[in-house]
């Protein structure tokens, strides 16, 4: 049920917020490679996606409590507003409700 050092290695990678890529290229894997040593831990840790084998290593102990933040900081960075690109500045938009212009008129 343990994990190797490559799988380790590998969980460490999404954990910190890596791309597959460069966990790869880290630990001079080709992407078939990558992929079976994902399989390889998502099959022994019971885990659906690189999120959920992230989450279920912390569970069992594997990861630290460091992992969790990672995680929750990989979770905002997906968000859509986060990545929505933003027309005014946050002093524009200041600027523009104090003076009344978005206010709707009947």
């Amino acid at each position: 049920m343990g994990l190797n050092l490559d799988e380790l290695a590998v969980l460490r990678g999404h954990a910190e917020g890596k791309r597959p890529s460069q966990i790869g290229k880290e630990l001079d894997l080709t992407p078939p490679e990558l992929k079976l040593i994902e399989q390889d831990i998502r099959l022994k840790l019971r885990a659906n996606s690189p999120m959920h084998m992230i989450t279920r290593a912390f569970e069992m102990g594997i990861l630290r409590v460091m992992c969790l933040v990672l995680c929750f900081s990989i979770v905002s960075d997906l968000d859509d507003q986060a990545l929505r690109l933003r027309t005014r500045t946050r002093n524009e938009y200041s600027r523009t409700v104090r003076s009344g212009r978005n206010e709707a008129t009947c």
